[in-house]
């Protein structure tokens, strides 16, 4: 008589361990990967020209013809500036058909009940076009705030030594003084207190004078 062969059972116990080995694979907890883009950076102090970006498009959708007017920054305790970046960034745009003016702020955090991150439109108000401040067109906005700010701080060094923890403002803007847009960067507690100012041209980075 011959002998069943034993190889069915064989596989069937294969089967078993294999379902086992799944069971247990999928019993597992799964731990989560942590990529570079999980991970959120702290907000950071921007340039000019990113705020002034961040606030363009929205200047031109209010009126095609409008033209920067000047930049200007606010200076945050929460969040100081550092080398020409800053929180906290105003640009003024004018339109000559609308004959008026509105601000677009940009700030990387909110800060009070002024302050709040992202951009921020403005009303708009009257603009005669006769004042102090000329419009001009953005292209000549070549040299950033950072640029701007090493060269100010190369012309200041002595200064700088003397009064080491004096806030630092930046005011973007063009007048009859110069041929064209110039960054006049403040030391002092306030613009109007200025206790040293830096000119430097905002189309080629040369350093225009000082006051």
């Amino acid at each position: 008589m011959k002998k069943k062969s034993a190889l069915p059972s064989e596989k069937n116990l294969l089967t078993s361990l294999l379902l086992i080995l799944i069971l247990v694979s999928c019993s597992k907890p799964v731990t989560p990967k942590v990529t570079s883009k999980t991970l959120i950076d702290p907000p950071s102090p921007v340039t000019a020209q990113i705020a002034f970006h961040r606030v363009f498009v929205q200047a031109k959708a209010w009126s095609a013809d409008s033209q920067l007017l000047k930049i200007s920054n606010f200076n945050l305790k929460e969040l100081p500036s550092n080398s020409g970046k800053c929180a906290v960034w105003q640009a003024v745009f004018v339109s000559r058909t609308k004959r008026k003016s509105r601000s677009y702020t940009y700030s990387v955090i909110k800060s009070g009940r002024s302050i709040r991150k992202g951009v921020r439109i403005g009303l708009q108000e009257s603009w005669s076009g006769r004042g102090r401040q000329n419009p001009f067109i953005h292209q000549l906005f070549r040299i950033d705030s950072d640029k701007a700010f090493f060269t100010a701080r190369k012309k200041s060094e002595t200064f700088l030594k003397k009064n080491p923890n004096l806030p630092v403002h930046f005011l973007l803007e063009f007048t009859a003084r110069f041929t064209s847009p110039v960054w006049r960067v403040i030391w002092g507690e306030t613009v109007g207190s200025s206790k040293r100012t830096i000119f430097v041209d905002a189309s080629t980075g040369l350093f225009l004078g000082q006051s």
